[in-house]
C-alpha cells in the first residue's frame, strides 16, 4: 500500500537529515527493558557461595541459607535455566550458570524498535533495529542499533529517509562502500508484514521509545498514544509492548487532522480502515470541521447514529439500502434484520404490509440469521407443495418453526410417494422388455 506523498520542500530536507542522530544514552538504556533479562551466577566455595550479575544492581557475593531484606526464597535452589528473581533488587530473569556456558550465541537478541524524539516543533522518528551480545567480560553489553529508516512531521509536513548501501561486486564478492540516506517519494510502514526470503513470517510490530515526546511537538493533539495505547498508559513504561501502524498514522494526521476528532468521539474503525488505504471518500467528507459534518449528516442524523453505536458499516449500509429513508428508521429495521435488510427490502420493500412484516419478524425472536433461513426456506417450500408464499397466513404464519416442520414433512412424504410411482412405472417398462415365461 503506498502512504502519502513526501511533501517537506526541498530546501528544508539537508537540514532535516542533519537532526537525526545515534541513540542517546537514556534511549539505549530504555531499550534495554525490552530484551529477556539474564541473571548470571558461578558457584564456589563448595557450592556454598554464588558470585551472582544482576542486570539492574550489579555484581555481588551471595551466602547460601543467608536470609535478605527484600527477598527471602532460597536463590540456591535455582539452577542454570529456571525463572528467578535477584535477591538484592528483586529482578526477574533467567538464570545463566557461567560454567556451563562455551559461547553466548544463543542469547543474542534483535529486537525492531522505533525512537520517537522531539526536535523544535518536529517530530523526528528513527526506525531500526536493536541487538544484544553478550560475552565473559560483558554481561551488560549496551544494544548495538541499525537504523534502516529516518521520518519527520512537523505540521502537514512529511517525509521519510531510507538507508542504502553503496558498493559493487568484484570477482564475485561484494565490496561495501558505506551508506547514505536515500529520499523517499512516500511514507511507508518502517517493518511491513510479509515473507522472508527463508519462507518464515516476518511480523511487522516494533517497541517504541520515547512515546511522551509526541505531547511536545506539532503533533500533540493527533491522539496517537490515546489511539495505540488507551487512557493512562504509562509512556514511559511501553517496552513491554509493540504495536504497529504509527508511522502511517503520523502521516495521515498532517493531511487529515480530523483524525484528533475521530479518535474523541471512539469512531476508531474510520481510522483503521484509513490505515488499511481505505479513506470512503465516497461517505465521509475529510474536509469537514464537525463530526456531523464529516459523515455527512444533520445533527439529529448524527445523536441517531452515535446512540447506535456510530459505526462506519451501518453508515455505508444506510446509504446503499435506504438512501431516501430516515436515519433513525434504517437502524430499527437493520436492528431487527441485520445483514438480511437488504434483501427483505428487496422483496418486500414496496409491499404495503410491510410494517406488518416487520413486526412479525421482529416477534419470532432474536436470532435474526437462523430466523431468516427458516423463514425463506418455509416459503420455498411451501411454492414447491402448491401454496401461494405471498399469501398472510403463508407469509407470517402464528408458528413459523411448526409450519416449516409441517411443511417439511408433507414435502418430504410426496417425494417419497412420487418416487414409489417412479419406482412402479420402471419396474413395470423393465418387465414388459426383459420378462419371460413360458406357461
Amino acid at each position: 500500500m503506498r502512504g502519502p506523498t513526501c511533501n517537506l520542500p526541498a530546501a528544508e530536507r539537508e537540514a532535516a537529515a542533519g537532526l537525526f542522530h545515534y541513540p542517546f544514552l537514556e534511549e539505549m538504556n530504555r531499550a534495554k527493558r525490552a530484551f529477556r533479562k539474564y541473571i548470571f551466577y558461578d558457584t564456589w566455595g563448595r557450592r556454598k557461595f554464588r558470585e551472582v550479575f544482576c542486570p539492574e544492581c550489579g555484581r555481588y557475593d551471595i551466602e547460601k541459607e543467608a536470609s535478605y531484606d527484600v527477598y527471602t526464597d532460597n536463590f540456591f535452589e535455582f539452577h542454570h535455566g529456571d525463572q528467578a528473581t535477584c535477591p538484592m533488587c528483586g529482578t526477574s530473569g533467567m538464570l545463566i550458570c557461567l560454567g556451563k556456558m562455551r559461547t553466548f550465541s544463543s542469547l543474542t537478541e534483535t529486537k525492531k524498535m522505533m525512537i520517537l524524539r522531539a526536535e523544535d516543533d518536529a517530530l523526528l522518528v528513527l526506525a531500526g533495529t536493536f541487538t544484544v551480545e553478550y560475552a565473559f567480560n560483558d554481561l551488560d553489553p549496551y544494544p548495538i542499533w541499525y537504523g534502516t529508516k529516518h521520518y519527520l512531521f512537523r505540521g502537514d509536513r512529511r517525509m521519510q529517509w531510507t538507508k542504502q548501501e553503496r558498493g559493487h561486486w568484484e570477482k564475485g564478492e561484494w565490496i561495501n562502500e558505506g551508506f547514505f540516506w536515500r529520499e523517499n517519494k512516500h511514507v511507508s510502514e518502517p517493518f511491513p508484514d510479509g515473507y522472508n526470503m527463508g519462507g518464515g513470517y516476518l511480523d511487522g510490530s516494533y517497541t517504541v521509545i520515547g512515546a511522551e515526546e509526541v505531547a511536545k511537538t506539532s503533533l500533540r493533539y493527533s491522539q496517537l498514544l490515546e489511539y495505540f495505547c488507551g487512557e493512562g498508559a504509562d509512556l514511559y513504561n511501553l517496552e513491554s509492548v509493540t504495536v504497529r501502524g504509527i508511522v502511517p498514522y503520523l502521516a495521515e494526521y498532517t493531511r487529515r487532522p480530523q483524525m484528533e476528532m475521530l479518535v474523541k468521539l471512539d469512531h476508531t474503525d474510520v481510522i483503521e480502515e484509513l490505515l488499511r488505504g481505505m479513506p470512503h471518500a465516497d461517505t465521509l467528507d475529510w474536509k469537514a470541521k464537525t463530526p456531523q459534518a464529516f459523515f455527512r449528516l444533520t445533527k439529529t442524523e448524527y445523536r441517531k447514529f452515535r446512540a447506535a453505536g456510530g459505526k462506519l458499516y451501518a453508515l455505508e449500509a444506510w446509504r446503499e439500502t435506504m438512501p431516501d429513508a430516515d436515519f433513525g428508521e434504517f437502524l430499527r429495521l437493520q436492528g431487527i434484520f441485520g445483514e438480511h435488510l437488504g434483501r427483505f427490502l428487496e422483496l418486500w420493500g414496496a409491499d404495503p404490509r410491510r410494517e406488518k412484516i416487520v413486526r412479525w419478524y421482529a416477534a419470532q425472536g432474536s436470532h435474526c440469521a437462523e430466523i431468516w433461513d427458516v423463514w425463506q426456506d418455509l416459503l420455498q417450500l411451501e411454492a414447491e407443495l402448491g401454496n401461494d408464499p405471498t399469501h398472510d397466513d403463508v407469509l407470517m404464519p402464528e408458528d413459523l418453526r411448526e409450519r416449516h416442520d409441517e411443511a417439511a414433512r408433507i414435502r418430504n412424504e410426496l417425494r417419497q410417494k412420487e418416487a414409489r410411482k417412479e419406482y412402479g412405472r420402471r419396474f413395470k417398462a423393465l418387465k414388459r422388455r426383459y420378462g419371460y415365461s413360458d406357461g
